[in-house]
């Protein structure tokens, strides 16, 4: 730096304090408001009061489609051609096989051969191995065919992914 005075204030926002040694970004944050770092005290408050507004689901459901997508490029889809909307507690994503590649996107689907829907807790539930195939493909989603026989497709795919899923 040019400026010597600058210098030493950069230095002495980098000292320890109280005998812990802060990130220089949080130091210098702390030092240039001329105030301490929260207490713990402080920071508790906010855990006494209830939270505003509706609970959310674990996770977000872009993150399923990104997962998704991992796995399904990990696996090799063979001569499989399908294309499913797979709706999530309506959100909408769109996976894709064709020509040995396959890939998994977060919005609706091109022209699907099939749409299922399912909500997060199923899916997370069969993905983790802590829900039956049968139990999901009968009780916790809907399959609405638009092209006969896309359905064995997306079910052999689907037990690609989730292969490639419980094995990590």
């Amino acid at each position: 730096m040019a400026n010597p005075a600058s210098a030493a204030k950069v230095r002495g926002a980098l000292r320890r304090r109280s005998g812990r040694a802060p990130t220089a970004r949080r130091a210098m944050l702390w030092n240039a408001s001329g105030s301490r770092p929260p207490s713990l005290a402080t920071m508790s408050v906010g855990a006494r009061f209830p939270l505003e507004g509706e609970s959310v689901r674990p996770g977000n459901l872009r993150t399923v489609a990104v997962t998704l997508n991992a796995a399904v490029r990990r696996v090799a889809p063979g001569a499989l051609s399908v294309v499913a909307a797979l709706v999530v507690d309506g959100e909408d994503m769109e996976l894709r096989a064709r020509e040995g590649q396959a890939r998994v996107s977060y919005g609706a689907a091109e022209n699907p051969d099939l749409i299922l829907k399912t909500d997060y807790g199923s899916l997370l539930a069969l993905s983790e191995g802590e829900m039956p195939e049968q139990e999901f493909l009968t009780v916790h989603c809907q399959v609405e065919l638009l092209t006969p026989g896309k359905d064995d497709e997306l079910l052999q795919l689907m037990r690609m992914i989730l292969g490639v899923l419980h094995t990590g």
